[in-house]
């Protein structure tokens, strides 16, 4: 079974309180248990497809000089990570849920694997091996330094997804559009 989930923006709340509350991915992931036991699913991944963390609606930039942001001339790894972990330690319930074993917290059939595709408040974390390795450890996927994919083709399901940010030239510099 493939489910695919996107844009939580979690943000740090520096730019306030816009973010989804862990108990909704608790009762989320719940439901999500359920059609998996319903459909007696024996494989099971979960694509975050983007946006998980909003790395970008962040008063934490203006803390930093223009050129250390991530738009700017000189963009600084220990800032983004600042601002990282901000989202993170503000937002430590839903990452505990999501980093756990949810078999033994949902009752899913088996262990889903975990799929993170960037999206354009997130990708810059895929420039940092420090941050892709906390980016995996927050999602409950095994370590590894490797860049994360642009995309998914999962050709058993017949999916092919990726974040829209990159069809928008304002969001990304490989943009044709």
């Amino acid at each position: 079974m493939l489910i695919v989930v996107s844009d939580f923006h979690l943000m740090d709340g520096t730019a306030g309180a816009h973010h989804v509350e862990a108990g909704t991915f608790r009762s989320s992931m719940a439901d999500l248990a359920a059609y998996t036991r319903e459909a007696q699913a024996t494989e099971i991944s979960i694509v975050f497809l983007g946006d998980v963390y909003d790395l970008v609606r962040t008063e934490r930039w203006l803390d930093y000089p223009v050129e250390e942001r991530p738009w700017g001339a000189n963009p600084s790894e220990e800032a983004l990570f600042d601002i990282f972990e901000g989202v993170v330690k503000n937002n430590a319930e839903t990452f505990a849920l999501l980093s756990g074993s949810l078999v033994n917290e949902f009752g899913f059939p088996v262990e889903p694997t975990r799929v993170f595709i960037p999206g354009n408040h997130d990708n810059i974390v895929n420039e940092h091996p420090h941050l892709r390795r906390r980016v995996r450890e927050t999602l409950g996927m095994p370590p590894s330094d490797e860049p994360f994919p642009r995309y998914i083709l999962d050709q058993e399901h017949g999916v092919f997804a990726r974040h829209g940010h990159e069809f928008d030239k304002l969001n990304f510099e490989g943009s044709e559009a």
